[in-house]
């Protein structure tokens, strides 16, 4: 499987600095972490299991539009969309009910967010993309993906496919072996126009892209950081995560240093 990678942030395998994790939680959330961590999750199984028949495209921007989508699996089979949440317990699918499990009582009840109602949003987000293209009659299927061993879902007819981690290869079992749609020319210019789409969205000109709250002091707490790094790293060759547990411990010397002057003050 090919796999195209059109985050506006790489999340490159958790490689990324400080000032790139933060920003990307400023732009997608505290979560966005984890969620990206959840991706290559799916795309570990489904590098395995399909051929370069089949492209991945990684957070697509579309144009219009403020979210990305997560996953679009572009195939002889169709477009799939996936929405994928490394969330932890026990749920229920039910129509477009999404409901979580309550160990009080043993009953559900709906949560926030609806993880059924953003699949279809995101398959119908896609699906008219496509249409605005002239590929009216190329299937679109939106799918919720789990990938937390943890979790369990009570499907009841729900209105989306809802799959557990474990129920990736099946899923991708059933694809190989079902009918061709999609000739070789027609995925590839499905695959380009989503990548110019996203391409162009990304790449505006900075003069017409608002600054997120936040963003120019990520930018410069990393520069910073490296430029404080730089002398350190001729003598110790340590890791990102290194530094980050160094920098914590470091942080928590100066707390508690500074409790016990306060302590000391007060009590003169």
């Amino acid at each position: 499987m090919i796999v195209r990678d059109l985050s506006p942030i790489p999340y490159r395998g958790g490689k990324i600095s400080p000032g790139e994790r933060l920003r990307g939680m400023l732009k997608f959330g505290l979560n966005w972490p984890t969620k990206m961590k959840s991706q290559e999750t799916i795309l570990r199984v489904f590098i395995r299991l399909l051929d370069n028949a089949y492209t991945m495209l990684r957070n697509v921007a579309l144009p219009g539009e403020n979210d990305t989508i997560p996953l679009i699996l572009i195939g002889p089979q169709g477009v799939f969309v996936f929405v994928n949440d490394p969330i932890r317990g026990v749920f229920r699918a039910r129509g477009d009910v999404w409901s979580v499990h309550r160990t009080r009582d043993g009953s559900f009840r709906p949560t926030k967010p609806n993880m059924i109602t953003e699949t279809i949003k995101a398959a119908h987000k896609v699906e008219s993309f496509l249409r605005a293209r002239g590929y009216n009659e190329i299937p679109v299927e939106g799918m919720l993906v789990l990938t937390n061993p943890g979790t369990h879902v009570d499907t009841i007819r729900p209105a989306v496919r809802v799959l557990m981690v474990d129920g990736l290869d099946r899923f991708a079992t059933q694809i190989t072996s079902a009918n061709s749609i999609l000739s070789r020319e027609q995925r590839y210019k499905i695959v380009e126009a989503f990548t110019d789409a996203s391409s162009d969205k990304n790449e505006a000109p900075k003069h017409q892209k608002r600054a997120l709250p936040g963003a120019e002091v990520a930018q410069d707490i990393d520069a910073r950081f490296n430029q404080a790094l730089t002398p350190v790293k001729r003598y110790a060759n340590f890791t990102m995560r290194q530094w980050l547990i160094l920098g914590g411990i470091v942080l928590a010397e100066v707390c508690i240093l500074t409790a016990f002057l306060l302590l000391v003050v007060m009590t003169a």
